[in-house]
């Protein structure tokens, strides 16, 4: 998710998986100088969020609209999540 100009993801101590693509995604993020945070989330981070994103190895990055009543910006309104997307599939080519 996005708050504010940062990306914040789950650390990994709550559970999350320690994914291939949220790792690409981290490295990228950090070369490009995208601020991105790991931390503890709550529900209540959603509320604040103005973007929100999942990744996994399937369908790499995935821009999510909305939870419940709380819409997300998308496409070419979500700018952190475009930078992102971005970094991660240059980093990608990288690595090919």
């Amino acid at each position: 998710m996005v708050i504010g100009d940062t990306i914040v993801t789950p650390a990994l101590q709550d559970g999350i998986l320690p994914g291939i693509v949220r790792q690409a995604i981290i490295a990228a993020s950090r070369e490009l100088n995208i601020n991105i945070v790991e931390k503890t989330l709550y529900p209540s981070d959603l509320l604040i969020a103005s973007e929100c994103f999942s990744s996994n190895s399937l369908m790499e990055i995935q821009s999510i609209l909305s939870i419940n009543e709380h819409r997300f910006a998308i496409e070419a309104e979500a700018i952190i999540t475009q930078r992102a997307i971005e970094a991660y599939f240059a980093y990608k080519e990288t690595l090919l």
